[in-house]
């Protein structure tokens, strides 16, 4: 009888704007000539399309990838851009539904890649993680928000898609069934 592993991971998104009332000199030749760092226009926005779903995977002893992917859209009239981060909430666990809702001995987790660049190196057995390529190598993520930097610009921008891909590889030790992870996507704008 095979077993599967189904995996869905809920994202969560965060603008945030970071003001402040102190103003920074820049070295000649460095600044902007009449344009307002932060002001009343400036806006930011972020958006993804929604939950993503890794489908079935029917593990092998040496492990099965799966991978399923995410699209992430920031929209910035900040004269200095954005940086776009993730981070996985509130820990770096992906859990086993089934396990997770009845505690008991038995609960099994997947924690995050060990690689901390994110097209990095290929995804360790029983552990799930990220990358901004499309590839087939992964990092892993941190619990902390601002960790994790996968894209950023200098200039305004109506809308950026960035793809992100995730991806799961299990082998036949783990138990079947649904597991489910948290991401969060947070979006700041550039403050030098």
């Amino acid at each position: 009888m095979k077993k599967t592993v189904f995996a869905i991971l809920t994202l969560t998104i965060v603008a945030v704007f970071i003001l402040s009332p102190i103003s920074y000199a820049q070295p000649y030749g460095k600044g902007l000539y009449g344009i307002t760092k932060y002001g009343s226009q400036t806006s930011l926005t972020i958006n993804t399309n929604g939950n993503i779903t890794i489908p079935n995977i029917t593990p092998t002893q040496s492990g099965t990838l799966g991978t399923g992917a995410s699209i992430v859209t920031v929209g910035s009239t900040d004269v200095m851009g954005y940086k776009l981060y993730i981070s996985a909430y509130p820990n770096i666990y992906m859990n086993n539904l089934g396990y997770h809702i009845q505690p008991s001995a038995n609960t099994y987790t997947y924690p995050t890649g060990v690689s901390t660049i994110p097209s990095g190196t290929s995804l360790e057995v029983n552990h799930w993680g990220f990358n901004t390529d499309g590839g087939t190598n992964f990092a892993g993520l941190t619990s902390t928000s601002l960790d994790n930097l996968i894209y950023s610009t200098t200039a305004p921008t109506s809308g950026h898609n960035t793809t992100v891909t995730y991806g799961l590889n299990v082998n036949l030790a783990t138990p079947a069934g649904q597991y489910t992870a948290q991401v969060i996507y947070t979006a700041v704008p550039q403050t030098d």
